[in-house]
């Protein structure tokens, strides 16, 4: 939960960071993005959080992370956000490869 809290905040700091400008969050965590959502300045995709490579990954799951990469590899920046024990994903940075998207990690 303080973990969740403290990712908030960076979230909001992203937020006013840019302007105002409406912040799309992707994660692997399902309650996390539940959380996020609650805000009117971000955007979640819906859909089950999997890994593609993991056991159980159906066609929904494989969707979702097609649909999140795309979006961030089109997006006008692109941050990750490292926190204490976070795991520090290389998935935000291909995305922003991609399309030569500016991108940011902010670790903490």
């Amino acid at each position: 939960k303080d973990l969740i809290n403290k990712c908030i905040e960076h979230l909001k700091e992203i937020y006013a960071e840019n302007n105002g400008t409406k912040v799309f969050v992707t994660s692997d965590s399902e309650t996390f993005l539940a959380e996020a959502k609650k805000f009117p300045f971000v955007y979640v995709i819906d859909g089950e959080v999997r890994h593609i490579d993991a056991p159980g990954a159906n066609n929904d799951a494989v969707l979702k992370v097609f649909l999140d990469f795309f979006v961030l590899s089109h997006s006008k920046k692109v941050y990750l956000v490292v926190d204490g024990k976070m795991y520090n994903s290389g998935f935000s940075q291909l995305a922003a490869l991609v399309n030569n998207v500016p991108f940011y990690i902010n670790k903490y």
